[in-house]
C-alpha cells in the first residue's frame, strides 16, 4: 500500500477526529467492515490491500471523491476505465496539464501522488499474458505488442513467483505486488481485471513502477541499523561492568557511590533500550527465530520482580505477582515451551511500561495462568491516554514519558507474535490497564 496514499487518508481521517471522536481509527475501520490493525497498515503505507469495497466505503466515510480515491490507491472503477479506452489522448492532455500546474493550483497531496507516478508505465495484456500496448511516460512502448508479459518486462521465460496479474486474471479482482527479477530489480505491480461487459475476464491493466532504488536504500539503511546497535551494546555492556565494580571501592565518599549508581542505572537504561531495538529488528528481517525450551516461568517472573523491587525508579510502586489468584510461590514450577529470553524480556517491557505508568502507592499485578495455553496479565490502575489508545502497540507510539521510545508495547507484541501467541489490552478510568499475553505452550504446572 501506497505511504503517500497512507498519509492522505490519515491526514483526512484525523481532520474529521477533530470534530468527532467518531473517527477514531477503531470505529472508523468498524463501519467500513475491516479490522481496526488492518487499515492501520493501510494509512503508515505497510503491505495491505484494500478492496474495491472497502474505498468505496471509506470515501463515503470520509466524504471523499469515490474515483480520486480510488486512484491514489492504484484503482480505477470499471466507468473511469472505460472512460479512458474511449479517450486515452484527453486522459494523457489531463495529466500533463496536472503535473505541469502549479503547487497553488493544487493540494500538496495530489501533486505528490503525481510526482510519484513519473516512472510508472502503463501495460495491457490479454487472457494469455501478451502483451498488447505499453505506455511509459504517456508516451507508447513499441517492439513489445505480442510478447509474454514477462518475457517483455523480466526477461523471464515463465510468470513470477506470486504474480499479481496472474492473480488479477484468475479472480477477477485487482491486486498488487512486488516482483523481484533475477537481476534483483524490485518492482510494484497493480493489476486491474478487464471485463467483457459481462463476468468473463478478457485481460488486464497493469500499472508497474521500479522501487529497486528504494529497497535497495531501505535494505542499507536495515544493515547499517543492526551493525550499529551490535556495535554499540558490547562495549556498552563492559562500561556497566566497570562502573559496578567501581561501587566496591572504600575510597569513595557516599556522593560518589550514589553517583555511580545513578550512572549504572542510566547505563543499564540505555542497554535495554538498544537491545530491545536490536531484537525487535532482527525479528523484523526474520533473523531470529524463537528457541523454544523446557523454561520455569515462574523463576523468570521472581528474577524480574527483583529487579523491579531494586529499581529506585518505582520506589513505593507495590508489586503483586499471583497464580491463578493466588500468590506465586518463591519455589513454584510451572514448566513452559517457550523461548527463554523472548519471553523475560517480553514481561521485562510490559512490565516497565506498568511501572513507569504507576506512581507511588500504586500496585502493578501480574496474573499468570496455564493449561493449553500460558496467559500472563499486567495490570496498572492508569488508563491509556486516549492519543495513543489506536495506536497502543504501533511502533514509536508513546506520549506524556520523558525519554520513552514507544518500542515497550510493540517490543512485547513483536515477541509474543514470533512465538505464536497473541496480545491485546483493555482500559478503563475505573479498572486502570490491563494487557494480556496468551503464548500456545502447554503449560505443565507441578
Amino acid at each position: 500500500m501506497s505511504i503517500l496514499f497512507g498519509d492522505y487518508i490519515r491526514g483526512r481521517r484525523e481532520l474529521r477526529r477533530k470534530e468527532s471522536p467518531e473517527y477514531s481509527i477503531r470505529q472508523v475501520a468498524k463501519r467500513i467492515g475491516i479490522h481496526h490493525s488492518y487499515l492501520s497498515k493501510v494509512e503508515r503505507g505497510e503491505p495491505a490491500t484494500l478492496s474495491e469495497r472497502s474505498v468505496l466505503a471509506l470515501a463515503r466515510e470520509l466524504e471523499e471523491n469515490p474515483d480520486l480515491l480510488m486512484a491514489m490507491n492504484g484503482k480505477l472503477s470499471e466507468e473511469v476505465r472505460r472512460a479512458v479506452f474511449d479517450a486515452p489522448e484527453l486522459f494523457l492532455s489531463f495529466v500533463r496539464q496536472a503535473k505541469s500546474s502549479s503547487r497553488s493550483s493544487m493540494a500538496d497531496s495530489e501533486m505528490a501522488v503525481l510526482h510519484s507516478l513519473r516512472n510508472m508505465k502503463v501495460v495491457q495484456i490479454n487472457r494469455d499474458m501478451d502483451i498488447v500496448w505499453s505506455q511509459e511516460g504517456g508516451k507508447c512502448v513499441r517492439g513489445l505488442e505480442g510478447h509474454k508479459c514477462y518475457e517483455g518486462f523480466f526477461g523471464a521465460e515463465s510468470s513470477c513467483e506470486g504474480c499479481p496479474v496472474m492473480q488479477a486474471l484468475k479472480s477477477g479482482m485487482y491486486s498488487v505486488g512486488e516482483v523481484v527479477s533475477d537481476t534483483g530489480d524490485v518492482r510494484l505491480v497493480g493489476s486491474s481485471p478487464l471485463f467483457n461487459g459481462g463476468a468473463t475476464v478478457v485481460g488486464a491493466t497493469n500499472v508497474v513502477v521500479d522501487i529497486s532504488c528504494g529497497k535497495k536504500v531501505e535494505q542499507f539503511y536495515k544493515e547499517a541499523k543492526q551493525l550499529m546497535l551490535h556495535d554499540i551494546r558490547s562495549p556498552l555492556a563492559g562500561i556497566i561492568g566497570m562502573l559496578r565494580s567501581m561501587q566496591d571501592c572504600k575510597n569513595f565518599t557516599s556522593e560518589q557511590v550514589e553517583n555511580l549508581t545513578i550512572m549504572t542505572r542510566t547505563a543499564e537504561l540505555l542497554l535495554s533500550h538498544v537491545s530491545m531495538a536490536l531484537d525487535i529488528q532482527l525479528i523484523e528481517s526474520g533473523q531470529m527465530e524463537p528457541r523454544l525450551s523446557l523454561v520455569n516461568v515462574a523463576e523468570l517472573v521472581h528474577l524480574l520482580a527483583k529487579g523491579f523491587d531494586a529499581d529506585e525508579r518505582f520506589r513505593g510502586v507495590g508489586l503483586d505477582v499471583t497464580f491463578k489468584g493466588n500468590p506465586l510461590g518463591k519455589h513454584e514450577l510451572l514448566w513452559a515451551k517457550v523461548d527463554s529470553g523472548m519471553t523475560m524480556r517480553m514481561l521485562g517491557c510490559l512490565m516497565t511500561n506498568a511501572f513507569e505508568a504507576s506512581k507511588a502507592g500504586d500496585t502493578v499485578r501480574v496474573n499468570l495462568e496455564n493449561g493449553k495455553s500460558l496467559s500472563f496479565k499486567v495490570s496498572n490502575p492508569k488508563e491509556v491516554p486516549g492519543e495513543v489508545r489506536d495506536s497502543f502497540f504501533e511502533k514509536y507510539s508513546t506520549v506524556g514519558k520523558s525519554g520513552g521510545l514507544g518500542l515497550g508495547a510493540y517490543g512485547a507484541k513483536v515477541m509474543a507474535e514470533s512465538m505464536g501467541g497473541t496480545i491485546d489490552y483493555t482500559s478503563s478510568k475505573d479498572d486502570g490497564t490491563t494487557v494480556v499475553v496468551i503464548l500456545p505452550s502447554l503449560a505443565v504446572h507441578a
